[in-house]
């Protein structure tokens, strides 16, 4: 294949990339044991370069789990470099601060090797109904009241389960065939998607992935730098508080817009707090970046080239960016804060967008932003072309609009009960 792909061709091979994560994920589905993977659908499916950047995702999933996915691939490849795997190897992690943020979630990558080679992988993240430690709840003083934590090993070598790692977890879990039987249903959809892949290699004739992965992620990246291109730079600050324990958390933010780049501190947040509630580094980005996509481009394909130019950082040691060992099991709530509030430009982002005509396209895609952040498998956003976008700001307003269930307020109701008068407006600095 030549490095510049027509936009034709590239449209088959997108199309037809995506026909094989959907199908690793109906496989998931279909084979999990617990219903919160096969109906609630609490899980993460993508496939992955072998440098270990996300192409694609399947149809659906959380951005806690699709975005800390993404990041935690790295760790896995740093742990397990490709010229250290073999056919038939798996991989698994549970560990909060590499993956999807609490041991409840598993992440499992497999290698698809083409000859002897590495040509990409398949990951999912699932949240296990069980994995020992306290019952679910923000109880815990440390992680390890949580449950079992599982370094990134190997739950196969060699096509052969690791039927010590198997027992031990067997023991540790009040769910033990549930558990273990949602592994296997990720390792066995992983494999579709492998089997998928080698199958879609063979049809195209292609040596190796990483030519197209450069192309779609490339073209992702400039749609979304092109995005954040059109909005005004500047400095904009907010903040609203959550429920904790001994006190309410406070979520203060500071977003900066740099000509193509866009800059997310959480600087000034609460600390970490004793209890559970804490957020490792890797899913705060993961809301804080899905909300900007949402807010921004949300026809541009989630994969790697839409997470670049988005950059969150959080001061160590703080309740978004927690250290261990701390609790992390109900993250949640304080993790799921900061894109719902319409953070980004608050109450003032109509009025900031207004002199630079981008009244209707905040108004929308704002609004949006906060609510798909709490819709179970809200990432529907695959795109229906590589190569144009869906639509105007006028046609997606309009979109909206079809839909009069949706709350056409500017808060959460979580946000209004804190502040009857709604989020405090955000401070914009050109």
């Amino acid at each position: 294949m030549t490095n510049k792909i027509d936009p034709i061709t590239l449209e088959v091979l997108w199309n037809r990339l995506l026909s094989v994560v959907n199908e690793q994920q109906v496989t998931l589905m279909r084979t999990a044991f617990s219903t919160i993977v096969r109906e609630s659908q609490d899980l993460a499916c993508g496939v992955f370069d072998t440098r270990g950047s996300m192409i694609a995702q399947s149809l659906t999933g959380t951005p806690g789990h699709i975005n800390a996915m993404a990041t935690g691939v790295r760790h896995f490849l740093k742990a397990y470099p490709a010229e250290t795997l073999h056919p038939g190897d798996v991989l698994i992690t549970n560990d909060p601060w590499q993956t999807a943020g609490q041991i409840n979630d598993m992440t499992i990558l497999t290698p698809v090797f083409k000859d002897t080679h590495v040509v990409g992988y398949f990951a999912s993240t699932c949240h296990a109904p069980d994995i020992g430690g306290r019952i679910f709840s923000g109880e815990a003083r440390e992680v390890y009241e949580e449950g079992l934590r599982i370094p990134i090993t190997k739950l196969f070598i060699g096509d052969e389960p690791n039927h010590e790692l198997f027992k031990i977890i067997r023991a540790n879990v009040r769910t033990p065939n549930e558990t273990i039987g949602d592994l296997y249903a990720q390792t066995s959809s992983n494999a579709v998607g492998a089997r998928e892949l080698l199958y879609f290699m063979d049809e195209f004739a292609l040596d190796s992935i990483d030519p197209l992965a450069d192309e779609i992620i490339t073209r992702s990246e400039w749609a979304m730098r092109e995005a954040i291109r059109r909005l005004p730079n500047g400095r904009y600050e907010n903040e609203c508080w959550s429920d904790g324990f001994d006190e309410p958390i406070r979520i203060k933010v500071a977003v900066t817009i740099e000509d193509q780049d866009l800059f997310i501190d959480f600087d000034g947040s609460s600390p970490q707090s004793s209890r559970g509630i804490n957020v490792v580094l890797n899913y705060t980005h993961a809301y804080a970046s899905f909300a900007i996509k949402a807010a921004v481009s949300p026809e541009v394909p989630h994969n790697e080239g839409a997470f670049r130019p988005v950059h969150v950082t959080a001061p160590p040691g703080s309740i978004l960016n927690c250290l261990e060992p701390a609790p992390v099991a109900c993250f949640a709530p304080p993790g799921r804060t900061f894109p719902a509030g319409g953070y980004l430009w608050g109450d003032s982002s109509c009025n900031a967008g207004k002199a630079h005509g981008l009244r209707r396209r905040s108004d929308l895609d704002l609004r949006l932003a906060w609510e798909m952040a709490f819709i179970p498998g809200a990432l529907y956003l695959q795109p229906i072309s590589m190569w144009r976008y869906w639509g105007t700001s006028d046609q997606r307003w309009a979109e909206y609009n079809r839909f009069p269930q949706r709350s056409r307020g500017g808060t959460s109701r979580s946000n209004r009960k804190l502040n009857p008068a709604g989020p405090t407006p955000a401070r914009v600095t050109h």
